[in-house]
């Protein structure tokens, strides 16, 4: 009795046969096997038919004829349909696979661990030898695309064992050329794959298959397993409509423009009418044949509009950047992405997402589009947005370099100064580094999850760090949390190792990251209860108490903050002091509401009931710690400890205390993983619920980011720029101001110095950009020019440090402030010979209001005649504290960097 068939097509193999079958008849002597051996050939030329038919030996060999039909595919599946067993194995004839492999093939599949098994030379242990590195480069990035789909290594292998029925499923494109693929993305229930290395040989005799008309096929298949089949030879009418419709958007936009339009207006506009008339002659190309979808209800409206959108932000925000701003490259380049946002319009306009509730598969594709897109539109508008207020404030952390500062430890100083040394004192310069700490963030995601669950899981656990609001604002803005993150997502995959899979070595790595982390802030310390807690909990974790291992990462994370230590030790623990017992000495305030509010505006509330979901299994059969020697109920423990040890902190802290919208947005990078395994969780109708909230989820944030990125770089038209924490318009601010500076100078003989009348924001945000179009050689004299109200006996935090009072002594003053009240003459009284008129200056951007600002000139500031004299000169006592070792850590961070 046959246990399996072996299913083997061939055209023109006549010097393969004899040799495989002699490779075969050795196997399956040594293994005791007696499979069916079916070839299905495709009217073969030369002697490949008579070969096989003249075969005598202990095999049980079939030869099934095919003259009329052409295809693997097709071939594999008439082997199939005539195949007496269940279990199938599909190899070529070339001897490329190696037939001793089968059984292990084979074996996953008798012991039910999966239902398809593939024989993959990328895996681990695989090989491809004889092969030069530009062949597997380019073995590599063709298979791409497949694996993004199906999150298999190899997904174009040939060489694969599978239950009957997911072949003789197989309906589409017969005559396509690889059925491995069709059966992992194609498939309505996807079968559980497992991948066993091989080493794939060159063949052994006879030529290559592969041709042109091959990739053609290839690239055909994952068109129509993605968004839809274009039927290649009626295409000219729809790319007739695409390019006739981008120059019409061409030559509108130009038309709005030279007849008073503003240019963001006559693009924004030009293209929604061009796209909307394609839309409207769409149907009727599709019924014609011109394009056949998934969706066979015609072209979705929402969808168009929400890809359009999608468009048009990336489109405007590639127009604005400074390599295209020539007339003839603008032209052009607006031409290409109009015809790209068209042509994405029409194809995913007649696509459906009702396949990502039942097909992985789509989860790869419509997963991976907003995870390129994310990436790419941050990346353009990257340099294109005002810094925030943080922003610019940290900026200044950067001009006076430290091993501390009075909120936060240096780490996002040193980003911000490698990435102006790259790119200059710009936006993109001040940004660039942390953008890169999103991509340390989704690899150690990427890593946690494989290691909890598998890399589909992982795929999905890196769309989420895409695209949920906290992980996507740091990875686009300089702050603390951006390097925070990326260090959390490092201790957390390694204290993963080393607690639940118990590799000693890994704590070291912990260790390390603990030790950058609290470098960049001091939350990432919430990390050691939940620890001890864990270890406390879990009997094989407890067995630390008693290493080294655990200790010789805290020393080690120790000795790389000690530079913040020594830092708070020569400044009286001001830092320390500031983070902690300041704030509980605030005054009381409930807030735990606002704490919850800001969870689900970090996590969205679909992300808030999926950490539900994933967890409420677990509960709901009581699997509590008395079940933890289960490897699953392990890991789970360890993502719930991580977070909700330190939740339970900030909770405990806002019911007495204001607590931050930031706070809690690293906690959630160890539930991410069981997030993304409940994205596709159907064991209750809860579970169903929230997996099917999440594409709609997804794409309504994306829109909204995309939204938010063209609004605040370009605008959008009727909408008016508003003062918010973006310095809209500060280009403008900064030239106004200097332009009185220069009228003052020019009436008084010397430079008046800028103060920035609130606590730290229009301080910084004038000190970058005052400073931003100078040469770097003049950028100090500029920062040292412009300080905050504590020359007035008031706190701007750092700048009590930078700036003693006595650096105003005798000098003329420029008061500026955004509201007229903080410019009243009794903040001056007694501290400035004369104080001039408030004047107003209203800020522009993109030819619009952004705002409107104040300033007074202040003659003559005494500093001695100001009140509360003592505690001035202590602030002048910490400031020539700092200008002491300010000279050595910049020669230290400057060999670094």
């Amino acid at each position: 009795m046959h246990t399996f068939s072996i299913i083997i097509p061939t055209l023109n193999e006549a010097g393969n046969i004899e040799p495989l079958l002699h490779r075969l008849e050795k196997l399956m002597q040594q293994q005791g096997m007696t499979p069916e051996i079916l070839f299905v050939d495709d009217g073969s030329k030369d002697h490949t038919r008579q070969i096989i038919e003249g075969y005598r030996g202990i095999l049980d060999v079939r030869l099934i004829c095919r003259d009329t039909e052409r295809g693997l595919t097709g071939a594999v599946v008439r082997g199939a349909e005539a195949a007496s067993n269940d279990l199938i194995v599909v190899m070529d004839a070339d001897l490329s696979h190696p037939p001793e492999v089968i059984p292990e093939l084979i074996a996953p599949i008798m012991a039910d661990e999966c239902e398809m098994c593939i024989g993959s030379r990328y895996t681990a242990g695989g090989a491809t030898p004889g092969w030069p590195q530009y062949r597997q480069a380019a073995s590599q990035l063709a298979s791409l695309p497949a694996r993004i789909l199906t999150g298999v290594r190899d997904p174009l292998a040939g060489f694969f064992a599978v239950h009957k029925r997911y072949i003789t499923a197989v309906t589409n494109d017969l005559s396509g050329f690889k059925i491995g693929l069709e059966i992992l993305a194609g498939s309505k229930q996807p079968p559980r794959v497992q991948e066993v290395p091989i080493v794939f040989q060159d063949r052994f005799s006879g030529s290559s298959k592969m041709n042109y008309s091959i990739l053609g096929q290839y690239l055909s298949q994952l068109s129509r397993l993605t968004a839809g089949r274009i039927e290649p030879r009626k295409t000219l009418p729809l790319l007739l409509l695409v390019l006739s419709l981008g120059l019409c958007d061409l030559f509108l936009s130009g038309f709005m423009s030279r007849h008073g339009y503003q240019q963001t207006t006559a693009s924004f506009i030009s293209l929604f009418i061009t796209a909307h008339c394609c839309y409207f002659i769409l149907p009727v190309t599709a019924d014609s044949g011109v394009y056949k979808a998934q969706n066979t209800n015609g072209p979705n409206y929402l969808t168009f509009l929400s890809v359009l959108l999608l468009g048009l932000f990336l489109r405007d925000g590639v127009l604005a950047l400074p390599l295209f701003q020539a007339e003839t490259t603008a032209m052009v380049t607006q031409y290409l992405c109009t015809l790209c946002c068209l042509t994405a319009a029409v194809i995913l306009s007649r696509t459906s997402l009702q396949p990502l509730r039942n097909r992985p598969a789509y989860w790869r594709w419509f997963g991976g589009s907003l995870i390129l897109y994310t990436v790419i539109i941050r990346l353009v508008y990257l340099g294109d947005i005002e810094l925030l207020q943080e922003e610019a404030y940290y900026w200044n952390y950067a001009q006076h370099m430290a091993p501390g500062y009075l909120d936060h430890p240096p780490m996002v100083a040193l980003l911000i100064r490698g990435g102006t040394l790259l790119f200059g004192n710009s936006e993109l310069g001040v940004r660039f580094l942390t953008f890169l700490c999103w991509f340390v963030t989704a690899f150690f995601t990427f890593r946690l999850s494989t290691r909890m669950f598998e890399e589909e899981t992982a795929f999905r656990a890196v769309l989420l760090v895409a695209v949920l609001p906290i992980f996507f604002c740091t990875g686009l803005l300089s702050t603390p949390d951006a390097p925070l993150i990326a260090c959390w997502a490092g201790a957390l995959y390694y204290l993963y190792l080393a607690l639940v899979q118990n590799r000693e070595k890994a704590w070291y790595g912990a260790g390390i990251f603990l030790g950058l982390g609290l470098a960049s802030k001091y939350t990432i310390a919430l990390l050691a209860p939940a620890i001890i807690l864990f270890m406390l909990a879990d009997s094989s974790a407890r067995r630390y108490f008693l290493r080294p291992q655990p200790y010789l990462a805290a020393l080690l994370a120790l000795s790389i903050f000690s530079p913040v230590i020594w830092w708070n030790s020569q400044h009286e623990w001001a830092s320390f002091l500031f983070q902690s017992q300041e704030r509980l000495q605030a005054s009381s305030e409930f807030s735990t509401h606002e704490l919850l509010a800001s969870i689900l505006l970090l996590i969205t509330p679909t992300g808030f009931l999926a950490v539900l979901s994933a967890w409420g299994d677990w509960f709901s059969k009581g699997q509590t710690s008395i079940h933890l020697n289960n490897k699953f109920n392990r890991q789970r423990l360890f993502g719930l400890t991580m977070l909700l040890v330190p939740l339970s902190i900030f909770i405990l802290v806002s019911i007495t205390k204001e607590v931050k919208v930031n706070w809690t947005g690293p906690l959630w990078l160890s539930v991410i993983p069981f997030m993304a395994s409940a994205m596709f969780s159907r064991n209750t109708k809860f579970n169903r619920a929230v997996a099917g909230m999440w594409p709609k989820t997804l794409i309504i944030m994306v829109l909204c980011y995309g939204g938010l990125l063209h609004y605040s770089a370009i605008g959008i038209p009727g909408v008016p720029f508003r003062n918010v924490a973006f310095l809209f318009g500060w280009d403008d601010l900064a030239r106004q101001v200097d332009e009185q500076v220069l009228k003052v100078s020019e009436q008084q003989g010397h430079k008046p110095l800028v103060v920035g009348m609130d606590h730290y924001q229009i301080a910084s945000g004038l000190a970058f950009y005052r400073s931003k179009p100078l040469p770097e050689a003049d950028v100090a004299e500029s920062v040292a020019e412009t300080t905050g109200r504590q020359i007035f006996g008031s706190g701007a935090l750092m700048y009590n440090y930078w700036h003693p009072p006595t650096m105003a002594d005798n000098k003329d003053i420029l008061a500026v402030a955004h509201k007229k009240d903080m410019l009243a003459e009794n903040r001056f009284t007694n501290k400035c010979e004369k104080v001039g008129a408030i004047q107003e200056l209203v800020v522009e951007k993109q030819g619009k209001p952004a705002g409107h600002y104040y300033y007074r000139l202040l003659s003559g500031y005494n500093w001695d005649s100001t009140e509360s004299h003592s505690q001035l000169t202590r602030v002048e006592t910490n400031s020539l504290a700092i200008q002491k070792d300010l000279t050595m850590v910049n020669e230290i961070g400057n060999n670094l960097l």
